[in-house]
């Protein structure tokens, strides 16, 4: 497991601190409209580059999820935001995010793009860049792990319920699961310069490493 205490996006030109400028949660959709505006909040140090394929998407007989990202190697990542204050913010979205993985690798790559809107196709070529090879790598990359029923869950909070945590820490290290617990939530305000105000937060992740 890791600990990780990060400020947002990575910005270099503040040594030592990392900003993003985000809102005060007041509802979910707050949350997730930060994640997918900054994916890679959920990147820990040195992981590959996470890109949005599609907010809300709806999955067969499994309901909605709330964010589906995919990284630099081909793998999905399903994303459920909860506020802590949501009652299913713990022994339940631990059932409701493993319902969406067994849904989602149940499709095949081409499935998986045409039920987001050729989204897939989108956060592969942003992955890949101006390569075309790359670009097949990562789609092939991504048909395997679909097969293998291999995908990242993560579930992101504003704050981590001791239950939820205690359940997750079990399945990350008695379980095959690749599955992360982050919080992302209020924490100071820093100026950058007479005119730049940002809001930071405090980044906590755990996964199986």
């Amino acid at each position: 497991f890791f600990f990780q205490a990060e400020d947002g996006i990575r910005d270099y030109k503040v040594t030592g601190v990392q900003t993003c400028a985000l809102p005060i949660f007041s509802v979910e959709k707050q949350l997730e409209d930060a994640i997918t505006s900054f994916p890679d909040l959920l990147a820990a140090h040195n992981e590959p580059q996470l890109a949005i394929v599609r907010q809300q998407v709806g999955l067969p007989s499994a309901g909605t999820l709330d964010i589906l990202l995919v990284n630099a190697d081909g793998l999905p990542v399903v994303v459920e935001a909860k506020l802590a204050r949501n009652s299913q913010a713990r022994r339940e979205v631990v059932g409701q995010i493993i319902d969406y993985v067994s849904a989602l690798t149940a499709l095949t790559v081409d499935e998986l793009d045409g039920l987001v809107g050729g989204g897939l196709d989108g956060a592969l070529r942003a992955l890949a860049g101006p390569s075309d090879n790359q670009f097949e790598v990562l789609w092939q990359a991504v048909g395997s792990n679909l097969r293998s029923g291999f995908a990242r869950y993560l579930i992101v909070l504003d704050e981590v319920p001791a239950d939820l945590e205690r359940i997750v820490r079990f399945l990350a290290s008695r379980s095959n699961l690749d599955i992360g617990l982050t919080t992302i939530s209020d924490r100071k305000s820093t100026r950058l310069n007479s005119s730049h105000l940002v809001i930071s937060y405090a980044v906590f992740c755990l996964k199986k490493k």
